[in-house]
């Protein structure tokens, strides 16, 4: 290939690719010719002092070798509690626990304390008047408020929306004023469930809710929730003689 260089190379108006301007050929000719090609070379491929490239360790931390790195990486992620530390606590609460175990199991000490009462107002009381409104306006409800409840209230929600409709709750009333509310579960018992304290007699609130503090209801007290928020309750009135028998367990119901 031939390259064509005459007009070029006399006009200084025009840059020309070709022309060693810098005179980089005859530098490197005599470097070569001194012997030092080899060491240029090498020196060029060293970093220059203060811009040395950082070596990366995935399990390193600043400090620490890649071993004690690693470990103190485990025993953050294991001690550490988000719920603690995003509410203020000091480091030496937040530190000593974890959140959740690896299957669900609340293990913060604080959380586990909240009682029932100070818990379901602030969180599920403002799901449910959202409930019942949307379901007011629209006579259904909508994926997102399906899902906040499955969070909150986790697995027995599906359950406690089975019983809403099969319409197995009763808001049983009686002149003084008294009311109860009775929910007839899936096995045929009837269970008498008191809204004021959030309590229910059955099994499952025993284990799950009072023994065990995983969940915040049962389904039965859930149902009653959910049916009262959507107007979906049986309606009942009995006498004072037979709410008070009711109300101390001695009855199910008025004949």
């Amino acid at each position: 290939m031939q390259r064509n260089t005459g007009d070029r190379q006399n006009s200084p108006k025009h840059f020309f690719m070709w022309h060693d301007y810098l005179g980089l050929r005859a530098m490197v000719a005599r470097l070569a010719r001194a012997g030092d090609l080899e060491q240029l070379q090498s020196s060029s491929q060293e970093p220059s002092p203060g811009f040395e490239e950082p070596t990366w360790c995935p399990d390193a931390t600043p400090g620490t070798s890649g071993s004690n790195g690693q470990s103190l990486g485990q025993n953050l992620e294991r001690s550490v509690c988000g719920f603690c530390k995003q509410n203020g606590e000091s480091a030496e609460i937040y530190t000593t626990h974890r959140l959740k175990a690896r299957n669900g199991r609340v293990l913060c000490p604080v959380l586990r304390n909240y009682n029932m009462a100070s818990c379901l107002p602030a969180v599920a009381e403002q799901l449910l008047k959202d409930l019942q409104k949307t379901y007011s306006e629209k006579s259904q409800i909508p994926d997102e408020l399906l899902i906040a409840l499955r969070f909150i209230f986790g697995s027995c929600t599906l359950q406690a929306l089975d019983l809403v409709d099969q319409r197995a709750v009763t808001r049983v009333s009686s002149p003084s004023g008294r009311v109860v509310f009775q929910v007839l579960g899936g096995s045929g018992r009837l269970y008498t469930c008191y809204t004021s304290c959030h309590y229910c007699p059955c099994p499952a609130f025993s284990f799950s809710v009072l023994r065990r503090n995983e969940s915040l209801l049962c389904k039965h007290i859930l149902a009653v929730y959910l049916c009262q928020a959507m107007g979906l309750c049986q309606q009942e009135q009995v006498s004072d003689q037979h709410m008070t028998l009711i109300l101390s367990g001695k009855a199910e119901k008025d004949p």
